[in-house]
Formats: structure tokens, sequence, C-alpha cells
């Protein structure tokens, strides 16, 4: 399967001794994540098999702007107004979604596909969907714990939002066959692994330019060890500081139980609890050939990552 890779990640597993905070019985008291009461369970998650409409959807709409034209654009947050996003530093959750979500004729075909495939193989809950766009230029940055994570990731949001999506993939499996041409016909974008890819760096710029949602993992390679994110790549950054476009954190947890790095695993539970949250948008701010500025955004997404792995994993409740 596809490593799903960060613009100029190299293959190594240098990683900070900060690590993804485990549950403990003392600090949130869980044991079963799903062992709540249905008026609650109902409200936060979206339902399982909901059919695939190809119609598009109305939503609060967010309206995402290329750097230079978006001068004028401001924000409420927490009551008050914010008149320049190019001073926004933390967390834009008040940011609203636009009316969207279109899907062309392969992902109308390949989502009640494979749909049933992932619902066998997996538990899947999903929270956090009001935080992603439906329409306009939107960067999902996902924690990689496995093979299975842009499958998943790319299905959950097609069928909930009915949005395309574009994930950076190793160059070596558009050679592959079947799966490269899935590949080229979902219009993936190859990156070379290891090499600093300067093209898919301006490839998945100029994507994001156009408004496409772009899904990057800013480790680079599936981690080996889910407990402790990797070094956070400079490519989403590298994105998002000249385009301007939103950055969803997102936490999974679940995908290594079934694949994790080493390979396929079909050992116990036979269908693990999958989670995926979607953290509010992140707006980056300062200039892409500021090294101080690349460096301050991998900061704050990395905390994001961080706290959005902790909730899959609580919601999975499953130990790490």
């Amino acid at each position: 399967m596809a490593d799903h890779q960060d613009p100029g990640a190299t293959r190594t597993t240098d990683r900070p001794n900060d690590r993804v905070p485990q549950l403990r019985s003392g600090g949130c008291n869980v044991t079963d994540a799903f062992d709540v009461p249905p008026v609650l369970t109902e409200a936060r998650f979206a339902k399982i098999g909901d059919p695939v409409d190809a119609r598009p959807v109305e939503r609060p709409g967010i309206d995402v702007h290329h750097r230079s034209k978006r001068g004028d654009v401001s924000l409420v947050m927490g009551g008050r107004e914010v008149p320049d996003r190019e001073h926004v530093h933390g967390s834009d959750a008040s940011m609203r979604l636009v009316a969207g979500g279109e899907l062309n004729r392969w992902w109308r075909v390949g989502l009640p596909t494979v749909t049933p495939l992932v619902r066998l193989v997996f538990r899947t809950r999903v929270d956090g969907l009001e935080h992603l766009p439906s329409s306009g230029a939107t960067i999902v940055a996902f924690n990689h714990i496995s093979a299975l994570d842009g499958p998943v990731l790319a299905i959950e949001i097609g069928r909930r939002i009915k949005r395309e999506s574009r994930f950076l993939v190793a160059a070596e499996f558009f050679r592959k066959g079947f799966f490269g041409w899935i590949l080229r016909r979902y219009d993936q974008i190859p990156i070379r692994r290891g090499e600093g890819d300067g093209s898919a760096l301006e490839a998945a710029l100029t994507a994001v330019k156009e408004g496409v949602l772009l899904a990057v993992a800013p480790e680079g390679t599936v981690n080996p060890d889910p407990d402790t994110l990797m070094r956070i790549r400079s490519g989403v950054a590298r994105i998002a500081l000249p385009s301007g476009a939103p950055v969803i954190p997102v936490g999974i947890w679940g995908t290594h139980r079934r694949w994790p790095a080493t390979g396929m695993s079909r050992g116990r539970p036979w269908r693990p609890r999958l989670a995926i949250v979607f953290g509010e948008p992140l707006l980056a701010a300062g200039d892409v050939d500021d090294d101080g500025d690349v460096d301050a955004f991998r900061e704050r997404l990395r905390a994001h990552l961080v706290r959005q792995v902790e909730r899959a994993r609580s919601i999975s409740g499953e130990p790490p």
C-alpha cells in the first residue's frame, strides 16, 4: 500500500521525546469509550452506512482566498472580530463551511463499492466533521500509522461530505499496474521519497490554490511506533503559508490494528475500532521563505496532531 508522503520527507525515524498522551484510568477514567448513553452517541457521531448521494449539499460556508486577496477577510473568534488572517495564530474554530460537495463519476462508482469493505474490517467512528470545509482550498494533515490511513480517510471524507481528496503518494506505487491505474484515475499526486521532491510540492501547492482538498501525512512515512509522533516535516507549512488554506489536523487510531508498518495483521481483534477525529482549522501566518515562520507552524501542527490522536485513542476505547 502507498505511503502518503510529506513533500521533502526522507525515510528516517527521527522523533522527539514528546509522546502521544496515553489513557490512564486516573486521568479520564475511560475503559470503553462506547459505553455511553445512546442519546450522546447519536449526537456526537455520524451514523455508519449512510447511502452515497451524488447531489450537492448545502452547508454553512467559508470562503478561503489566496493570500494576496484576503486582506479584507474578517473572522469572529471568541466574540471579537479578527480583520486579517495574516495575524491569526490560534485555532480558528469559528470558520464556517461552504455550500458544495460534488463527486465525479469515479468517486460515485468507487465509494459504494469500497465503503462496505471498510465497514466489514472496522467499527468506525468519526468526530469533528464540522471542522472540515465541504469545498474550497483545504489541507488535511493526519498522523500516519498504517498503509490504510489514506484510503480510509478518503472514503470517509467522500461519503460523508461528498468531497474528493487528493493525496501525496509515493511515486513507485504509480508503477504498480492496476494500483497505479487507480491512483491516476483518482488524480493523486506522486512524490519521490527521500529526494526533497520540489516538483511534488509545487504540484500540491498549485492544486490547493485551485481549491482542492489536499491530504498530507506530515511525518512522511508510516510510523512503526504509533505511540509517538515522528518529526513533523516542513511540507505542510510550505503549502499552507503561500496558499492561505486552512489546515485541518486529523487524528487516526485503529488502522494499525489491521495493517501496521510491518504488514497486514490477521490477529485479534477481528473487527477493531477505528476512530477519526478532525480538529479545529489552523491558519498559517508568516513568510514561507522564513525558516522561523515555517518551524513555528510545524510546532503548532505537532501540538494539534497530538491532541487529535489522543482524542481518537479515547474514542476507540482501545489500549495503546
